[in-house]
């Protein structure tokens, strides 16, 4: 740094000391060579020129040093805490402002940070967010920003998660970086088919020096996987919308196996010599950065060396990716941003361009022309940044050849920068040559500018002489004089004089060319009369020329007037001469150049010479001649012009056949007219036409030139169409009457034709229209020449007019329509015919089995034909189907014949439930409607009866129970279900099933069973044998022995009471009595009837007969008490 600080200051002090001791008043003109196009028109030997217009010395090799992570990955949650990447960097003043994308793991998202030195950066936040109305991006990315004055201007990448994901590029406006004004799509999808058909992205724009702007972006076509991404270009006017440049993609795809061969994005361009692109390639699987570099922005080439920028070291926090470069031109230094990768996460980082500077190099500017030969050089001024080891001197070199060769002084002595007076001698063209070196291959000088401050060689203007001020001279030409004089005194050396008519010397009629001559007067070559204008200029002795003079003029008459003729209508002609009708005149006209015309003669077949005075028709009837010349106001007499004239008036004919706008339909076509001549002249060739159009362009047909008298003429093939004609003839002079009016004919030799139409028809049957009564029939005539005369129809034979649409009133059956057309012409056309059918559809109505019946064998599927004109029914076509939609057809008779019949038994079918329909035939092939769809169901498995006794199923043998047991019978079916269950017992009848049969009697019995079905399916008969017994009841044993307890015990009772006023009988009756009897009832009741049996030992006679005996038990000793109270003792 400190050595930097002293070359600077000793830079700066030289530039001053130098323009002490050269300093010159601000004079003259100046040339400066200052911008990059200045520089890069000259002739450079190593040395570059930036794009600020500064010359250094060539970079022979460069080197990009990185210097790490600058921007991290933000907070966890933040809008960058996944991925930061792919900036946009510029300075702004002393504030390095950063523009880049930001991923969640969600979302990308425009974020914004600034910094104060491009390495410490501060976050300041999303910029543009996503989801966000109206535009509700999915993603947002690669930003590019410029600022142009006070605004802001980012172009990037919108997207939108379609399949395939589709972006387009996108442009804003703002005015502090970091509010943002989203204006539109600035360029979008291109059309289907081509390369950019599905994204548009990673957008990188310049502005030139002229306005425009230059994007250059990716695009991708769709193909899977996100491959085939290649770099375009396009431009813009305004920066808001870019136009294709129409040769894309401007970069493709490395070879197959290359770095880059995958895809090409996020292009980054350095305008310059040579402009240079940094863009990122992959191979699939690791991104890169490349370079290639242009004469402008197109015909790119890549970098040999590539890639440029390469994978960081490994485990380095860039070892698997490098992409999306930000290059950034900062003073004397370039830096690269760019996005790294692990594998695992994307930061930003940045790297430092390390150049290598040649040794030396030299620069010859373009040519300055000053225009000038003998021009004075004065001063040049050169600017220069040099330090202690590097030189930078200044030569100069004039000639005044276009091209630097040996007449040209030789390099002047080098000089330093700063203003030095130029010792280059006079002389036009000026040249400068820069010499830079440098000790250093890391530094090299910049030279900035010069300026050239020079004086042009000048001359005065010439003063004419004579002659002047108009005046007249007689001779052929002109003796031209001037006086000459300069301001640097130099001696004329030479002189050019130039005459013209016109004073703004727009044509010259004379010019002496450049004379090299001391003399101050030339002679003209013979100019002509007139006035004529003249000037001079001169020339010095450095080959300065003046400008030059003002005009003067004079003027010369040594040539007679020249006169012309002319006719008040233009006429025709006839042998070559004009021919004048009475109606025409002959004008007469002079012209002189010089002193003016005074009159014009004129002599009429060798007569007197006649003063012309106006137009005028000598009065005579055919050939003639005509002399006539003019006098000028110098007596310069003109020789005299002679001219042959006819003087006749044409014939005139008139069309008389045939009749205007008639038609003809034959091949040829004779046509008449009338002739008549005003001055009787008879007829001597005619000419007829025949034409498409009024204009007679082109002649469809002509007879061409006839010599005769006739007035007819035929046309022989002659095609269709609407023509004109029109005739005219000639006289005994040969004299063409004008054509005649146009008449119009027509030719038609083109029958029309016909077309039919029904309203509504039936179909086709048998090779006829079929059709319902009534239908309305319209025909309709074309005819493409003289139009439709009539149309005709015949009803099977009959005929008639057409005239509008009518219905077809016709009897049940075949018919025959016929019609035709006959035009205006009479051409008749072809006769068309249409067979008809007038018929109605028979009817099918489905008879058996009914809607939802079931039935147990193969059905016969029976229907009622009907036809309503009485049709015998020759057809039928029947389908059965699983579905009442009929798309699953099990079954189906086909087309057949009907034979009188009206049934059909479909092969065997499996039990389920089927949907059929039937349509029939007529006669004439009609169908009918298919039927209504109906339903059956077929069951052919017999249902199965099962017998139950106690609960449990019995199977068929025998069975033992008790008597006064039941058997109950049940039947099941899978089918139709059970209808009814029947059953006979011991032989007897069968009898319908409705409750449990009860067995009371002893012995064995014969049971007989069986179930039918809904379908009508009857099941196989079960037999039962039933063995009834009884066991032996004890309950009227316990009944008795219950009685003998109770009575003895009552008796015992009895007889202990202590009170004798209740008799032992009477005691016992009150004890035990109603016990008693209650247990010898119920025993003889049990023993009789069998009810109330015991077994079962849980039975209801048990529980009664040990009820009712301990009711006994209770009342005998309730009675003791009750007697004891009385006085008795207790029991």
């Amino acid at each position: 740094m400190n050595g930097r600080r002293v070359f600077v200051s000793l830079a700066v002090v030289l530039v001053f000391a130098s323009m002490l001791f050269f300093a010159y008043p601000a004079r003259g003109l100046s040339w400066t060579q200052t911008t990059e196009a200045d520089f890069l028109a000259g002739q450079r030997v190593n040395l570059d020129v930036r794009p600020t217009g500064d010359l250094v010395l060539s970079q022979v090799s460069t080197t990009w040093s990185r210097e790490g992570i600058v921007l991290d990955l933000g907070a966890p949650g933040s809008a960058d805490s996944v991925y930061a990447r792919m900036p946009s960097v510029l300075k702004d003043g002393a504030i390095y402002k950063m523009w880049y994308s930001g991923y969640d793991g969600d979302r990308n998202r425009i974020l914004y940070a600034d910094s104060p030195d491009g390495v410490t950066w501060t976050r300041r936040g999303v910029v543009i967010d996503v989801l966000q109305s109206p535009w509700n991006f999915d993603s947002v990315a690669l930003p590019a920003v410029l600022k142009e004055g006070g605004t802001y201007k980012m172009w990037f990448s919108g997207g939108f998660w379609t399949d395939p994901v589709t972006a387009d590029n996108y442009y804003a406006e703002s005015a502090d970086g970091v509010t943002w004004n989203i204006l539109g799509v600035a360029l979008g999808r291109a059309a289907a088919g081509t390369w950019d058909d599905t994204q548009v992205t990673s957008p990188n724009v310049y502005r030139d020096p002229g306005g425009r702007y230059w994007m250059f972006y990716g695009g991708w076509d769709g193909t899977p996987g996100g491959f085939d991404i290649r770099i375009g270009l396009a431009t813009s006017t305004n920066g808001r919308t870019f136009t294709r440049t129409g040769v894309d993609p401007i970069l493709g795809l490395g070879p197959t196996g290359s770095w880059d061969d995958a895809f090409l994005v996020a292009p980054f361009v350095v305008p310059g010599s040579p402009w240079r692109m940094w863009y990122t390639g992959t191979d699939g699987t690791n991104q890169r950065l490349g370079l290639a570099t242009a004469s402008g922005p197109y015909n790119w080439t890549k970098s040999p060396g590539n890639p440029d920028f390469v994978l960081g070291p490994p485990s380095s926090w860039d070892d698997q990716s490098v992409a999306a470069a930000a290059i950034l031109i900062d003073g004397t230094e370039t830096y690269l941003y760019y996005t790294g990768g692990d594998g695992a996460d994307y930061r930003i980082g940045r790297a430092r361009l390390t150049p290598g500077y040649a040794a030396s190099g030299s620069f010859e500017s373009q040519l300055l022309d000053s225009g000038s030969p003998g021009s004075v050089w004065r001063l040049l001024s050169a600017n220069a940044t040099v330090n202690l080891f590097s030189l930078v001197s200044v030569q100069t070199r004039t000639g005044d050849t276009a091209s630097p060769d040996a007449s040209w002084s030789p390099w002047s002595s080098p000089v330093s920068p700063g203003p030095s007076p130029i010792t280059s001698p006079r002389a036009r063209y000026f040249q400068v040559r820069v010499e830079m070196s440098t000790a250093s291959p890391v530094y090299s000088p910049v030279f900035t500018d010069f300026t050239v401050m020079y004086d042009l060689n000048t001359a005065s203007i010439p003063f004419p002489l004579s002659p002047t001020a108009g005046a007249w001279v007689n001779t052929p030409g002109l003796l031209t004089q001037w006086t000459y004089a300069d301001p640097e005194g130099d001696p004329q050396s030479g002189m050019e004089v130039q005459i013209s008519d016109r004073s703004d010397f727009a044509t010259i009629a004379a010019d002496s060319g450049v004379v090299l001559s001391t003399t101050s007067s030339w002679e003209s070559p013979a100019l002509g009369d007139g006035g004529w204008y003249w000037h001079v200029r001169t020339l010095d002795a450095y080959d300065q020329w003046s400008p030059f003079s003002s005009p003067a003029f004079a003027r010369i008459d040594g040539t007679a007037p020249s006169s012309s003729i002319a006719f008040s209508l233009s006429p025709g002609y006839v042998g070559g001469r004009p021919q004048l009708d009475s109606s025409n005149r002959i004008l007469l006209s002079a012209t002189d150049s010089g002193s003016g015309v005074a009159q014009i003669e004129y002599s009429l077949d060798g007569g007197p010479v006649t003063l012309y005075t106006g137009p005028f028709l000598p009065s005579v009837h055919g050939p003639a001649n005509l002399r006539y010349w003019a006098v000028d106001a110098a007596a310069n007499t003109e020789a005299a012009l002679s001219i042959d004239i006819l003087l006749d008036s044409p014939p005139v004919t008139v069309p008389a056949s045939p009749a205007n706008g008639a038609w003809a339909n034959g091949s040829s076509l004779t046509v008449g007219w009338t002739y008549s001549d005003p001055e009787g002249d008879g007829a001597s060739a005619y000419e007829v036409q025949l034409a498409d159009n009024p204009a007679f362009m082109p002649v469809r047909s002509s007879s061409g030139l006839v010599a005769s008298a006739a007035t007819t003429h035929t046309f022989t093939g002659v095609m269709d169409g609407a023509y004109l004609w029109r005739v005219r003839a000639a006289d005994a002079f040969g004299v063409w009457s004008p054509f005649s009016s146009a008449r119009t004919i027509s030719m038609d030799t083109r029958a029309p034709s016909v077309t039919h139409s029904f309203d509504a028809t039936l179909g086709t049957l048998g090779g006829r229209v079929w059709i319902s009564a009534g239908a309305l029939v319209t025909l309709t005539a074309t005819d493409s020449g003289s139009g439709i005369a009539a149309i005709r129809y015949a009803i099977d034979g009959v005929e008639s007019p057409y005239t509008s649409p009518f219905p077809l009133a016709l009897a049940h059956g075949p018919h025959v329509l016929e019609f035709w057309a006959i035009d205006l012409a009479g051409n008749r056309g072809a006769t068309t015919r249409v067979d008809l059918l007038l018929d109605q559809t028979p009817q099918a109505t489905v008879v058996s089995p009914i809607d939802m019946a079931w039935v147990n064998l193969g059905p016969t599927l029976r229907w009622q034909p009907g036809d309503a004109d009485g049709d015998t029914v020759e057809a039928f076509e029947l389908q059965v189907a699983s579905d009442a939609g009929f798309s699953s057809i099990v079954a189906t008779s086909g087309i057949a014949s009907s034979s009188g019949s009206a049934a059909w038994v479909p092969p065997a079918l499996a039990d389920g439930g089927y949907f059929w329909r039937v349509r029939v035939a007529d006669a004439f092939g009609a169908w009918s409607a298919w039927s209504a769809v109906t339903q059956f169901r077929l069951d052919t498995t017999p249902p199965v009866a099962t017998a139950r006794h106690g609960g449990s199923a019995v199977p068929p043998g025998s069975l033992a129970i008790a008597g006064g047991d039941a058997v109950s019978v049940e039947g099941t079916d899978a089918g139709s279900g059970v209808a009814r269950l029947e059953y006979s017992l011991d032989g007897a009848a069968w009898t319908t099933y409705s409750v449990a049969i009860v067995f009371t009697t002893p012995g064995r019995h014969v049971l007989a069973f069986r179930a039918t079905d809904a379908a009508g399916n009857i099941g196989e008969t079960q037999i039962l044998l039933i063995e009834v017994t009884y066991p032996f009841n004890w309950t009227p044993v316990l009944a008795v022995a219950f009685c003998v307890i109770v009575a003895v015990i009552g008796a015992v009772a009895a007889r202990r009471r202590a009170n004798r006023n209740v008799s032992t009988p009477v005691a016992w009756l009150l004890l035990s009595g109603s016990s008693f009897v209650v247990e010898l009832v119920l025993g003889l009741y049990s023993l009789l009837t069998g009810e109330l049996a015991t077994p079962p030992w849980a039975s209801a006679g048990l529980a009664v007969v040990l009820a009712v005996g301990a009711g006994g038990l209770a009342t005998i000793i309730l009675g003791s008490k009750v007697l004891a109270g009385r006085g008795d003792r207790p029991v």
